[in-house]
């Protein structure tokens, strides 16, 4: 289901579309806490960020420099991977887990995110 706007000309726009809660993945649950960025990011900061479960859903959200808050819906794939739902540049994209320095490392579109506290 998706949700559709209509500008003052008469074209359509696709705003958003409708996410199910769908089962998290066991791995993923442990996950749950916050995250510090490995990797610089050039167009943005993100101080400060992590993975959430609420309503059903598990959540990776952060909130920048200038207090802009970004969440993103996440469903779990397996215990390794994950696709960050809606629409929209970055969206559809998969989050892996992979293995850094022997710690577990989220990436996402080349930036890497390290687990500092539950």
């Amino acid at each position: 289901t998706y949700l559709v706007g209509t500008n003052t000309v008469g074209n359509e726009t696709l705003l958003g579309q409708k996410v199910e809660p769908s089962p998290i993945h066991s791995a993923w649950k442990e996950r749950v806490g916050n995250y510090k960025v490995t990797t610089p990011i050039e167009v943005i900061d993100l101080p400060k960020g992590g993975l959430k479960i609420e309503d059903g859903f598990l959540i990776a959200h952060a909130k920048t420099d200038r207090g802009q808050k970004l969440n993103v819906v996440l469903k779990t794939l397996n215990n390794t991977q994950a696709l960050a739902l809606g629409i929209g540049r970055g969206f559809g994209e998969t989050v892996y887990v992979i293995k850094q320095n022997g710690d577990e490392v989220l990436e996402y579109s080349a930036v890497r995110f390290k687990k500092i506290s539950n």
